[in-house]
């Protein structure tokens, strides 16, 4: 099975099909999920480097599975970036425990970027 570093939880398929292929053109290797079940079954035995994941999620709260995942110790050192677009969003999804901010709709170049700090910024 190839290790994905990064995992996308985004309920919006066109969002998410537009982040794996923009971040696979810059070589990064994504494994995009639309369903919060399929998710978690997919940590259970796999450990990314990255979490991107929507604010607000069909059925789910994006900032509470940011603190289930900082309340883990399997996974609470996992890098979190969290969008939103709503215009309030960036504090309570940093108090959630997100690692990183970005508000949609986003500027590719931009969000590249955070994604390549946050993984440039593991801790090793």
């Amino acid at each position: 099975m190839q290790a994905y570093p990064i995992v996308l939880l985004e309920d919006d398929e066109d969002l998410g099909q537009m982040v794996v292929m923009m971040l696979s053109m810059k070589g990064h290797s994504v494994l995009p999920f639309l369903q919060i079940e399929d998710f978690w079954g997919h940590l259970e035995q796999n450990i990314p480097q990255l979490i991107i994941t929507d604010m607000l999620l069909s059925g789910a709260d994006g900032r509470e599975i940011c603190k289930e995942l900082k309340a883990a110790e399997k996974t609470k050192d996992i890098k979190v970036l969290m969008m939103s677009a709503h215009p309030d969003a960036e504090a309570s999804c940093l108090d959630a425990g997100a690692s990183a901010f970005v508000h949609k709709p986003f500027d590719m170049k931009y969000f590249v970027g955070k994604v390549n700090d946050l993984l440039d910024s593991q801790d090793l």
